[in-house]
């Protein structure tokens, strides 16, 4: 809406051309009432102060109420009428002259309809029809006809032409009201009026009357924009020009909206603007097109993607139309060299030939294509490219080019590190797993074989702890390097942890080939290594299985080349075959494993507890648990006849877990029987392998409200010894929790000192194989228990001899300073029943 002008909405009739109809009357009468007063008129004084005193200021009063409020007063005919009597019962000469003036009113009124103007019209005849009778007008009756003859049927033509008017108006701004847009029209200079149409309330929220007063459409520009606009608006007005503003409007609830006003200008013969007229049009949307366009617009060209517009024609020819920054960096040329050409023609490196490939999938298919790993664009280029094409239109092709360069090489990395032994380099147990699977698949297709050979070196475990680990990863990499140059390059070879490796066999595999393949693994072992001038020699032990014959799947393969690895181990060596009638006692143990798991979660697993006494005091200080197990058919099973198939099975990790929640359960019982005593569990060397183990243990000592410090985890030594750093990590994380450390059957393994001084350990145990044989009168065991006891003493670690059974083993215990003791002699292993009532009879101390 151009700066200036007000904006009225159209009306029935003509509001400005009813002002100039009453500012004409008011003038016509003043100068009628100032005529009156000169002589020669010989008009009656009275007249001139009628007119000025009354007809004037009368008219005054409609002019306003037609011009302000638009209402034209139906009685304005009949006032005429009395009024034009009044004049002429005081003149009657002026009834010609003033039934003129009559029609004129009368005509004027008639666009307001006839069905208004011709009763007033009548009614106002008896006003003319008395002074003109009365007064002896001459002709006044025919006159006073003709006036209301003339008047009816001018009324009727005015209105007539007026209802069409009006009709066409209606029209015009039903169809305005129809549109999304504000239309106004201002005339004239200096646009003392102006009409405003359109869907207002639609576009904006406002009623065409809200907008209609002076200044109103700017008050709703927004102060900081207002000024710019008037600025402009009248410059290309004064300057009689056409132009088109944009700017902001505030709607009805406040929001600002983007709107473009076309303004039309139409001048005088000299040049002055005599009306102007506008359509505004709400381009919010078009301007947060724009904006995203341009947003857009900026991302493309910063993004660090590779982004390429391609044409497509029939002929097979794809021609580039556009690409971004990022495509010329990836590419290494100009946008100029790029753009209307061949998309592959100044490209000459290995993935240019993929590109149109892949271009060729999406014109055939219709559908977007990939390319996860492409080669580079460049013929000396080394990146690695992620291709992705799809369809903008029937000619159009968007294509994405990424340089994954370090992502695909940090994958391969990651996978690489995931899947193979960081020591040694080879595959590693998911590895090796991962192609025993496909190996047996392919074997069970093509009627094939394969072989599954598990190695474990001898006397490794010597090597590792008198020379130290850095020396012993050294051998573990020379015999992985060893067994590589040994095998095929189709052959897999495997470190599965600790000196254990593994070699599969799954190309042309034959019984015959694979002892020979274990005899060239065995010639590995047959030269010493040398590592700092040392000559080291060390053994294996070669456990064989062979798919179909010794299992038809990877767990099966994989626990019988374990079961003929340990017959090797046995014999000092070798290469052991499984099988499966020697191993039968072997195979007896397997079936425990289904059992076992039966009877885990079926309840048919107990908890034993042996007292250990306190030698100095005679008191019962804590229990070790033992597991039983009632099996249906074999009555009470002792845990030597099962626990090893646990380990194997890896049934011990629940086991062990399950264990230990009964005993902190029974712990807490027996406390609250009144007996404060602590509890000993016994932990396999694979629960120290668990990531959750020490969680699964803070769990049950909170379920059982038990506090750490009244529990002791028991660990063979050979267990400990096998891996210390992991078994000092363990230990250490749960001495934070309270519970304490002890290395069991003490004596059996190969410990070295600095290994037990550095582990979080309360204390050892002397292994019963030492202290029966000492009970039985061999000073040799004697002196071992002896140096154990004043190991242990030294170390600050609490002794406890196991196994006793006969008085003499007790009192040489006794002397020696042994701290505790447990063992038949003292207490059998007790359910939890028979245990309250030994401690219920033996508060006092248990008898020796």
């Amino acid at each position: 809406m151009s700066a200036g002008t007000e904006k009225r909405g159209l009306a029935d009739f003509d509001v400005g051309l009813w002002r100039l109809f009453f500012e004409i009357r008011i003038v016509g009468l003043g100068v009628l009432g100032v005529i009156a007063f000169v002589p020669a008129a010989r008009v009656e004084p009275v007249i001139a102060v009628f007119i000025l005193g009354f007809s004037v200021p009368a008219n005054v009063v409609m002019r306003e109420l037609v011009t302000r409020w638009r209402f034209l007063p139906w009685w304005m005919p009949i006032a005429d009428a009395a009024l034009s009597a009044v004049a002429i019962a005081i003149q009657p000469s002026l009834a010609p002259i003033t039934l003129l003036v009559m029609l004129g009113s009368t005509s004027q009124a008639a666009t307001a309809g006839w069905r208004t103007t011709v009763p007033t019209t009548l009614a106002g005849a008896p006003f003319l029809f008395v002074p003109i009778v009365a007064y002896d007008v001459p002709d006044g009756v025919t006159q006073l006809l003709a006036y209301l003859s003339v008047s009816i049927g001018v009324t009727v033509f005015v209105a007539v032409i007026a209802s069409a008017e009006r009709a066409g108006r209606r029209s015009n701004q039903s169809l305005l009201d129809g549109i999304d847009a504000v239309v106004w029209e201002a005339h004239p200079y200096p646009f003392v009026d102006a009409t405003v149409s359109g869907n207002t309330r639609a576009m904006l929220g406002h009623d065409r009357d809200r907008l209609s007063g002076p200044g109103a459409w700017l008050s709703y520009v927004p102060a900081f924009d207002r000024a710019a606009v008037v600025r402009e608006s009248q410059a290309f007005i004064e300057a009689g020009e056409d132009h088109e503003l944009t700017y902001r409007v505030a709607d009805a609830d406040g929001n600002l909206h983007h709107v473009r006003d076309r303004v039309r200008v139409e001048v005088d013969a000299d040049g002055r603007p005599t009306t102007t007229r506008g359509v505004v049009v709400d381009i919010t949307d078009e301007v947060r097109v724009r904006e995203s366009n341009r947003n857009l617009a900026e991302l493309v060209e910063r993004v660090p993607v590779g982004l390429v517009v391609v044409r497509s024609a029939r002929s097979g020819e794809f021609t580039t139309v556009t690409v971004n920054p990022a495509y010329e960096d990836l590419t290494q040329r100009p946008a100029t060299s790029l753009v209307n050409t061949s998309v592959t023609g100044p490209l000459d490196g290995p993935g240019a030939s993929e590109l149109l490939r892949l271009l060729i999938d999406v014109q055939e298919t219709g559908r977007a294509q990939r390319r996860g790993e492409a080669g580079d664009l460049r013929r000396d280029g080394e990146r690695i490219l992620s291709l992705e094409a799809f369809p903008i239109s029937d000619s159009l092709i968007g294509l994405n080019v990424m340089d994954v360069t370090d992502r695909v090489i940090t994958a391969r990395v990651l996978r690489h590190q995931a899947l193979h032994d960081e020591l040694t380099g080879l595959p590693n147990r998911a590895l090796l797993e991962d192609r025993l699977r496909h190996g047996i698949d392919a074997a069970r297709r093509d009627h094939g074989a394969v072989a599954l050979l598990l190695l474990d070196l001898n006397q490794f475990k010597e090597v590792n702890d008198t020379l130290g680990h850095d020396q012993g990863d050294r051998l573990l990499r020379m015999v992985a390097i060893r067994l590589r140059e040994a095998l095929r390059a189709v052959d897999t070879v495997a470190r599965l942890g600790g000196d254990e490796f593994a070699v599969l066999l799954t190309d042309d595999v034959s019984p015959r080939r694979t002892l020979r393949a274990a005899e060239r693994i065995l010639a590995c072992f047959d030269e010493p290594h040398d590592i700092d001038g040392m000559s080291l020699q060390c053994g294996a032990s070669l456990g064989v299985a062979l798919y179909p014959e010794h299992g038809d799947d990877a767990e099966a393969l994989r626990k019988h080349a374990d079961i003929a690895m340990y017959a090797a181990k046995r014999r000092g060596g070798g290469v052991a075959v499984y099988d499966p009638e020697r191993d039968r006692p072997n195979l007896d143990r397997l079936t425990l494993v289904g059992q076992l798991r039966h009877a885990l979660d079926n309840g048919q697993l107990l908890v034993h507890y042996q007292p250990v006494v306190e030698l100095s005091t005679a008191r019962v200080v804590r229990v070790e648990a033992l597991v039983r197990w009632d099996h249906p058919e074999r009555g009470l099973i002792g845990p030597g006849e099962f626990v090893d198939v646990a380990e194997v099975s890896g049934v011990i990790r629940p086991l062990t877990r399950w264990v230990f929640e009964q005993a902190a359960q029974d712990t807490q019982r027996l406390t609250a029987a009144g007996h404060v005593l602590d509890v000993a569990v016994n932990v396999s060397v694979r629960n120290l392998y668990e990531p959750a183990f020490v969680d699964a243990i803070r769990g049950a000592l909170e379920r059982a409200d038990l506090a750490g410090d009244r529990v002791i985890l028991e660990l063979t030594e050979t267990q400990v010894m096998d891996d210390p750093l992991l078994a000092h990590g363990v230990l250490e994380r749960l001495r934070s929790l309270g519970v304490r450390g002890s290395v069991d059957d003490f004596g059996t393994g190969h410990s070295s000192l600095s290994n037990l001084q550095s582990l979080p350990l309360s204390e050892i145990k002397i292994d019963k194989s030492f202290v029966q044989a000492m009970g039985d009168g061999d000073e040799a065991a004697a002196t071992i228990v002896k140096s154990i006891v004043a190991l242990g003493q030294n170390l600050g670690l609490a002794v406890v001899a196991e196994g006793v059974e006969t008085p003499s083993a007790l009192t040489r215990l006794s002397m020696l300073g042994c701290d505790h003791a447990q063992g038949y002699l003292l207490a059998a292993p007790l359910p939890y029943d028979e245990l309250v009532a030994f401690l219920d009879g033996s508060r006092s101390g248990v008898s020796f």
